[in-house]
């Protein structure tokens, strides 16, 4: 029986992108240890298989969300209160 079950998917992405990561960490190290070497051009390859796992990475399985959102900043006209805006009744009023 096929269940439609978001954990499964949400745990497949997980894994997708633990993959991704590892595979990234992976070619930077080739890459760093060509650079030591002064092979460019294999340092080259990695640059660019590293360009191409990140972009993968970032298209199918973005960073997650922030568990919450950051509180908004009050603005210095809302410290002030009610009684410090002006009011748009007499401004209107006077026209």
């Amino acid at each position: 029986m096929i269940e439609n079950n978001p954990s499964n998917v949400s745990s497949a992405f997980e894994m997708l992108s633990e993959e991704v990561e590892a595979e990234i960490d992976f070619v930077n190290g080739v890459g760093a240890g060509a650079f030591e070497k002064r092979d460019y051009d294999r340092a080259r390859e990695a640059l660019e298989r590293a360009g191409v796992l990140t972009a993968f990475r970032d298209r199918v399985a973005p960073p997650p969300a922030p568990a919450s959102f950051p509180r908004k900043r009050e603005s210095r006209r809302g410290r002030l209160g009610p009684a410090a805006r002006p009011s748009t009744h007499r401004a209107i009023a006077h026209l």
